[in-house]
């Protein structure tokens, strides 16, 4: 994937599938081939994806960007629990900060990875309708996490 100046590399862990047409506003979304997780009433099942936040839309540090998404999962959640879990390396060796997300009143179950790439910010995030749908995913985000290499990328014109 790429734009005018940033890039990243990202493979669909196994039994996954890439789509950069989801209907979301995302970079890139991850669907599974064939869930096999528990279905939840009225929840569709785990989903993943890669989203990049620039300083000039407003939050300039991975701080802000975190804190950010704890006040819009609050809005939604007031007794949201927010639990700080180790640092992953992505595919380049370097780490992300992760957070998990747990709505305890029925809501979605979210792990997410915070990146800087130079003046970049990149989240990937898996989320689950339910706490153990998030367990049994974990480790195709593990997966996702340790083939995600952010790039730079700039587009030269010819003449």
């Amino acid at each position: 994937m790429h734009g005018d100046d940033w890039a990243f590399l990202a493979t669909a862990p196994k039994g996954w599938y890439m789509s950069l047409q989801s209907g979301f506003p995302v970079n890139a979304a991850f669907f599974q081939e064939a869930p096999t997780e528990p279905q939840v009433q009225g929840k569709p099942p785990t989903f993943m994806y890669i989203t990049l936040s620039r300083p000039e839309l407003g939050l300039e540090t991975l701080d802000q960007l975190i804190a950010q998404d704890e006040a819009d999962f609050r809005s939604s959640s007031s007794d949201l629990k927010v639990i700080p879990q180790p640092d992953v390396l992505m595919g380049d060796k370097k780490p992300a900060r992760v957070r998990r997300f747990e709505n305890t009143q029925g809501g979605r179950t979210e792990l997410v990875a915070y990146r800087v790439y130079g003046k970049d910010m990149y989240k990937l995030v898996v989320s689950a309708p339910s706490p153990e749908a998030l367990t049994m995913n974990t480790p195709a985000f593990e997966a996702l996490l340790g083939k995600f290499v952010p790039a730079k990328f700039e587009l030269k014109s010819q003449g």
